[in-house]
């Protein structure tokens, strides 16, 4: 809370006192991103104004959908194949500090697990599944919100990276699409205003 001293015409002395400074949020939504597989796809999200007040904090979140196809394909011409499947997707958030460096901010996994499975000999079986993506990180370290203050748009990269394992015997590929929404929200707290009386 600020006070100020003031003078009437009077001469007698005064205080006006303004409201405390709120804390406040604003949310900020990149473009949906989309990417198959293995990806490096780059996005922007606007950055914080700092004359709405000063910046306290900031909380980027991921949310969307994954959706994966494993195809499981037996060779043999006489015996049925049978075994699981394990696929592990990483998605990395990175904030571009500069040209040449980029600093981790959030990542996560989505696994797809496919249980025993058998295919009749010289066939092929495709198993589909999709889930739900959500994670998100509260950021206050000052020099890292600094790269999220000012004006245009802070920019970064959104990567994805496929892992696999399996104990099936034969051929076994997998296909997974990523559709994500970025979004930052801004706590700040905005300057005060003097209340004159």
């Amino acid at each position: 809370m600020t006070s100020f001293l003031t003078e009437t015409p009077g001469g007698e002395e005064m205080f006006a006192v303004s409201p405390p400074a709120q804390t406040l949020t604003l949310t900020q939504t990149s473009e949906i991103l989309q990417g198959i597989n293995n990806f490096n796809i780059d996005f922007g999200l606007p950055k914080f104004d700092p004359a709405l007040g000063k910046l306290r904090s900031l909380t980027l979140t991921l949310v969307g959908t994954a959706t994966s196809k494993v195809r499981f394909t037996n060779s043999s011409n006489l015996f049925t194949q049978t075994g699981e499947a394990y696929f592990d997707h990483l998605l990395t958030v990175l904030l571009k500090t500069n040209l040449l460096r980029a600093e981790p901010l959030l990542a996560m996994n989505y696994l797809t697990e496919v249980e025993l499975t058998s295919v009749a000999p010289k066939a092929k079986k495709t198993v589909s599944n999709a889930g739900i993506l959500s994670a998100s990180k509260t950021v206050s370290n000052g020099a890292l919100l600094n790269y999220f203050m000012g004006t245009g748009k802070v920019r970064g990269k959104l990567q994805g990276s496929s892992f696999s394992c399996s104990d099936f015997p034969a051929s076994v590929s997998s296909a997974i699409a990523i559709r994500v929404k970025l979004s930052v929200i801004y706590s700040y707290r905005g300057y005060p205003r003097a209340r004159q009386s």
